[in-house]
């Protein structure tokens, strides 16, 4: 798999199932609107995926720095699916209530759910939110135990892996965030936006795209960025080789090389806590390398 060297300022992201009952809904002010229709209906099959990067590693060939890494857990929250073409009244939605996902267990994109009764058009608006879990949230792949871990700390996002190089040996991270991001305005990653649906036959496939390697990128903004982990490796205090967050807040960017870490124009971006979190918010694409606009709620 290519790195993702494409990074734009707070792009990120993800997509979930169906209702709580895990029945596709299509809302516009409680139903579709039909009259709105040209040319028939169509449906849209959604999934959610971090590609190989997730599901395999990150190879040392594809990080700057020559680090190995691996998870061994990838939980995205997912809710708000929302699917629409400017100008039009119908918004065909998923997700209402967030659904966990583990996306390390998924050799293939998981399914979410199929929107049916969708306009036979293009639906250029895509909407989707890597947001805080609720105690209302359901688990889809991941134990009750995990799904409660999740509800605890109202993480968005957790992660568990281990970075290993030939001379340094290896590292293990366990990363919880709380911030909740929307992804809107979603690119195909071909040039147009959102997806087109056709009448009738196949559903039009849509993924709800995680890209890991961002979250170890070294620079916020920019087209320019790499992939590292010497930073982070270098920020274990105790000498535990366990990464905590709480290490990495105590690393001021002003210490780390430069041209390494760059914040760009992003405001209150001090340490590498930071700065990760920060990255979190460029992992939401749209079927693969589609970019979206974020927003922090």
């Amino acid at each position: 798999m290519n790195a993702h060297k494409g990074l734009t300022a707070l792009t990120a992201v993800f997509l979930a199932a169906a209702s709580a009952c895990g029945t596709p809904m299509n809302t516009a002010d409680g139903g579709t609107d039909s009259s709105s229709m040209t040319g028939g209906s169509g449906a849209i099959s959604v999934r959610v995926w971090g590609e190989d990067y997730v599901a395999n590693e990150i190879p040392a060939a594809d990080v700057e720095d020559g680090w190995r890494i691996q998870f061994s857990k990838f939980f995205v929250h997912v809710s708000n699916v929302r699917f629409s073409t400017t100008g039009s009244t119908s918004t065909h939605s998923l997700l209402s209530t967030g659904r966990v996902y583990d996306l390390k267990n998924a050799r293939t994109p998981l399914t979410v759910g199929t929107l049916t009764s969708v306009e036979a058009r293009r639906q250029d608006q895509v909407q989707f939110e890597l947001s805080a879990t609720a105690m209302t949230s359901i688990a889809n792949n991941v134990s009750e135990a995990d799904l409660m871990m999740m509800k605890t700390n109202g993480y968005s996002l957790y992660v568990e892996g281990t970075a290993t190089h030939a001379m340094q040996g290896m590292y293990t991270f366990r990363w919880g965030f709380t911030g909740s991001s929307r992804f809107s305005n979603c690119e195909d990653g071909m040039g147009g936006r959102g997806v087109v649906v056709t009448s009738g036959g196949t559903p039009t496939d849509a993924q709800l795209t995680f890209h890991a390697d961002h979250l170890f990128y070294d620079a916020l903004q920019g087209s320019m960025a790499k992939v590292r982990f010497n930073a982070i490796a270098g920020a274990d205090r105790d000498m535990n080789r366990m990464i905590t967050l709480d290490e990495l807040a105590m690393v001021d960017l002003t210490t780390l090389p430069m041209g390494q870490y760059s914040t760009g124009s992003a405001p209150n971006v001090r340490n590498l806590r930071d700065f990760v979190t920060a990255l979190v918010r460029n992992m939401g694409h749209f079927n693969g390398e589609g970019h979206c606009d974020e927003m922090r709620f």
